[in-house]
């Protein structure tokens, strides 16, 4: 069985004892130390959202959430309609026709290809009872994302071309192909939960569903739900509603008044039980229980419910999380548990009870503390900016809350939340008895390839034009606010490099602790060693280690290529203590064959993979690096070897490579950086060594290698890499923009799936930049005739070319200087420049490297940009497969 989380991996100490140095030693009458212990940071640190309200004469409810530190805004509209109010037999609908919300025409330029030019990103999306859409952009633009979703409802859906909405209908044909077994799985258990008749059951749509659309029935959907009173409109970033409000009078103010409310769903069904089949890659066993209503019940519910995922975790030897089902007032908190094979359902479901049962002795040791803190700290950290955090918002003010006040009881109601309030809400919400039990078995239903679809959409996407000439002169002088880069960064004179990044709007830090060292500097007969000797990393215990764990301090472990990071977040109120957890662990942890083989039974488990898939991860990193590269097998643990069972071999890793010099410390979020300057002289100014250097700093060298697999799917999948111009960041950032755009009309074109995406791969050893998706398998061989003809383009230096080089550049300039303040975020960006050997914040150098970039730069990479120099897997049916790889002229290995 495996224990509690905290202490499988060891996080299980607050503080160490202090180091007396020489001097102090000769003068102990004196009592001082070689460092003097700071002051506490202060504990009461409130968390509270700045929130404005209000609601307009149509109807339309606007909340603001200002956030100073921000360098964007962001726009997120909220409507009331969903899946679940689609017209039987013709589910999809309302997915259908937010697709179509993006074909209406502003100016000379459909909305979508507005927000492809000019927002930072954007994204729509369906739920059981919600229609969203979200972009995000520079404080300028905000007037015109409101006069884009103005757009939506005041312009007529019937205005939308034929063929406009005939390529729309197919493009969301071919996403439920793509995604139709985790939609499948999402509505079994919807299904099983919900009693037949009620609007969340019975709500899978499929191609057939979609078919049936026409234009007209899906504009009328539309005139009935769109409409002001049934929306919520949430802008946050660098703006105040004094300042939005006459760019709100003026766009979406002026829609007339519709009482259109959303349709009341009814509360959840009682207790049930049922086996269903579902395309999962094992047996889960789900219990499901209805929410209480109000915003802080429910949020102490999660919080129980994570305490008993933990307690069951410790019990039941397998899978265990936890998930919502439903929404609104029809929503359920369930716990769902996948056992090893060698225990049954019954078993299992005895372990939930007897978990359950016992929860009111697990609460002791500070295990209660921990989770209620590690509740508050989640809390805190969704209210940073993010799409998930305004749509949360929106939801609320949709359900009749006011914004504020719901966050201002959820903060109250878990930080007051006492033990025994959560062992009553534990046996009283969470009876097994009262529970909807759903046991998921896999079906052996294989998939289906899909029928034939229409014939190709020929007709061009309207783009704006850019001047071909600004291609060969820098972009226009962009100002950067010194208030968005308010990073500090010093070097240890033990070599550790710290940076502190505060710049987050919640008051919650993200630790992060990188060595340069990852699963590429594993000795070649340890594969693995990097990964364990992390992850099996102990603390030892001492009298204050509660502290820690009462803080709500974990310690993560992340081990990748080129780096391995500890990790711990938390309130900034507990830096002191989650500073201290991370000191003892890596200084004075330790390893013990028990914690070790806990953490190799749970790889074992939950790392399974199909051999054909273990067969093409093989094949291409063989094409990517090449047979004898550190990065052929580096991370994979199905090639871990048996050696990495050995104590020493994790200990030798550990002495090797865990060590100051080279090292970096990051803390992010929003916290008193000269109080962290303090604490971290106190446990890390004294720590000495430096790690074994490098023996390998061989860059990769892609192969012109291409395989085929054979998948009956009704999708091939794509991976196709190209070597990225060497040395040269910014160029490879602004042509992999330039051929992501390049390409990405291909799906609209042919109403292909979700198309191809070109992303820049970045790492010490090796840069490539990647093309991958999946595309309709009876599309393929069209599909890549046109990746092969845009490809021809790009490599012609003619006024088109040009022209897509502004238009990328633009992009990656703005790319640069926008910043995701989020903690994690801020902390990510910063592991990622560590990993590639970048100094401090690279966004303003990089910045002005690309403003001053010109074509003449990229253009010599562009001229390699050919099938024939490119690395090629392609997965899927073979006669597909077969006719992709003959419209590029390549002839591919076949994989088993």
């Amino acid at each position: 069985m495996l224990p509690h989380p905290l202490i499988a991996r060891g996080a299980r100490v607050t503080s160490r004892k202090r180091r007396l140095s020489p001097l102090c030693i000769a003068v102990a009458v004196a009592g001082c130390w070689s460092t003097p212990r700071p002051a506490a940071p202060h504990r009461d640190t409130p968390i509270a959202l700045d929130v404005e309200q209000v609601e307009l004469p149509n109807g339309l409810r606007v909340v603001v959430v200002p956030e100073p530190a921000s360098d964007e805004v962001s726009v997120s509209l909220r409507y009331g309609v969903g899946a679940s109010d689609d017209p039987p037999g013709q589910e999809g609908t309302a997915h259908l026709v937010e697709h179509l919300m993006f074909e209406h025409v502003r100016g000379d330029e459909a909305l979508f290809d507005y927000l492809e030019t000019h927002a930072l990103g954007f994204n729509g999306y369906t739920t059981l009872d919600a229609t969203i859409y979200t972009e995000h952009a520079a404080p300028p633009q905000l007037g015109d994302l409101l006069e884009l979703e103005t757009a939506r409802i005041e312009q007529a859906c019937a205005a939308i071309p034929a063929t406009s909405f005939a390529r729309q209908r197919e493009i969301v044909r071919n996403e439920l192909r793509e995604r139709d077994d985790s939609d499948r799985v999402h509505a079994a258990l919807h299904d099983a939960v919900f009693a037949k008749g009620h609007p969340f059951a019975g709500r899978l749509a499929t191609p057939d569903t979609i078919a049936t659309v026409t234009q007209d029935q899906a504009c009328a959907f539309a005139a009935a739900h769109y409409a002001p009173s049934n929306a919520v409109l949430v802008i946050s970033g660098r703006v105040a509603l004094a300042d939005a409000r006459p760019l709100i009078d003026r766009t979406l103010a002026r829609l007339p008044r519709a009482d259109i409310r959303p349709a009341t769903i009814p509360p959840v069904a009682g207790r049930r039980q049922i086996t269903v089949e579902a395309p999962v890659d094992r047996a889960w066993l789900v219990l499901a229980w209805p929410m209480p209503e109000g915003a802080a019940p429910r949020a102490q519910l999660r919080a129980v419910v994570s305490m008993t995922a933990a307690l069951v975790d410790s019990r039941v030897n397998g899978i265990v999380t936890t998930l919502e089902l439903g929404s609104g007032a029809a929503r359920l908190i369930a716990l769902a548990v996948a056992p090893s094979s060698d225990i049954t359902m019954s078993d299992a479901l005895a372990g939930i009870r007897d978990a359950i049962s016992r929860m009111g002795p697990w609460f002791g040791s500070g295990l209660y503390e921990h989770e209620q803190s590690t509740a508050v700290h989640e809390f805190a950290a969704s209210l940073d900016h993010s799409v998930d955090r305004d749509l949360a918002v929106a939801e609320d003010v949709a359900a009749g809350s006011n914004a504020r006040a719901s966050i201002d009881e959820v903060v109250h109601g878990l930080m007051s939340m006492s033990r025994s309030t959560a062992e009553d809400l534990m046996h009283s919400a969470l009876d097994p008895d009262a529970a909807t039990i759903v046991t998921l078995k896999p079906s052996r239903q294989a998939s289906q390839i899909g029928g034939s679809l229409t014939t190709t959409f020929r007709e061009a996407r309207r783009r704006k034009s850019e001047d071909p000439a600004d291609a060969r002169r820098p972009a226009p002088s962009v100002a950067i606010d010194a208030q968005a880069n308010p990073i500090r960064e010093r070097t240890l004179a033990n070599g550790l490099r710290v940076v502190l990044v505060p710049q987050s709007t919640m008051p919650t830090v993200d630790i992060r602790l990188v060595f340069p060292a990852g699963t590429a500097d594993e000795p070649t007969a340890q594969r693995g060693v990097a990964m364990i000797a992390a992850e099996a990393l102990s603390a030892p215990s001492d009298a204050l280690r509660l502290r820690f764990v009462e803080a709500g301090g974990r310690i993560e472990r992340k081990v990748e290529l080129d780096h391995t990071e500890l990790v711990v977040r938390g309130l900034a109120a507990n830096l002191d203590l989650l500073l201290a957890g991370l000191d003892e662990t890596v200084r004075e942890g330790t390893y013990e064959a028990e914690s070790a083989r806990q953490v190799i039974n749970w790889r074992n488990l939950t790392r399974r993979s199909d051999v054909s898939d273990r067969r093409a991860n093989d094949v291409w990193r063989l094409a990517l690096y090449g047979d004898d590269h550190p990065y052929r097998y580096a991370g994979q643990w199905i090639h871990a070897d048996r050696a990495v069972t050995n104590l020493d071999a994790m200990r030798n890793f550990r002495a090797a490579h865990y060590r100051p010099a080279g090292a970096t410390l990051i803390i992010a979020g929003r916290f008193d950086a000269a109080d962290a300057d303090r604490w971290i002289d106190y446990y890390f100014a004294e720590w000495t060594g430096a790690a074994t250097p490098r023996h390998n700093n061989r860059p990769a060298v892609l192969r012109a290698m291409a395989f085929a697999q054979t998948r009956d799917t009704a999708q091939v999948s794509v991976n196709i890499a190209f070597s990225a111009p060497p040395a040269a960041r910014i160029a490879s950032l602004v042509a992999t923009e330039m051929i992501d755009e390049a390409v990405a009309d291909i799906r609209e074109q042919l109403a292909a799936s979700y198309g191809i995406h070109a992303r820049l791969h970045e790492a010490r050893l090796a840069s490539t930049i990647e093309l991958d998706g999946y595309v309709d398998a009876k599309r393929a061989s069209e599909v890549f005739a046109l990746l092969r003809d845009r490809l021809a383009r790009l490599r012609d230096p003619s006024d088109e070319t040009a022209a897509l080089f502004v238009s990328a550049r633009r992009h990656v300039l703005a790319r640069l200087l926008s910043v995701d303040t989020r903690a994690d975020a801020l902390a990510d960006r910063f592991v990622d420049y560590a990993d590639i050997g970048a100094d401090r914040d690279m966004a303003p150098a990089s910045a002005e490297e690309a403003r001053v970039l010109t074509i003449d730069r990229v253009a010599p990479f562009l001229r390699t940009l050919d099938f024939s120099n490119a690395a090629i897997l392609l997965r899927g049916p073979q006669a597909a497969v077969a006719a992709a790889y003959a419209a590029i002229g390549r002839q591919p290995s076949l994989l088993e």
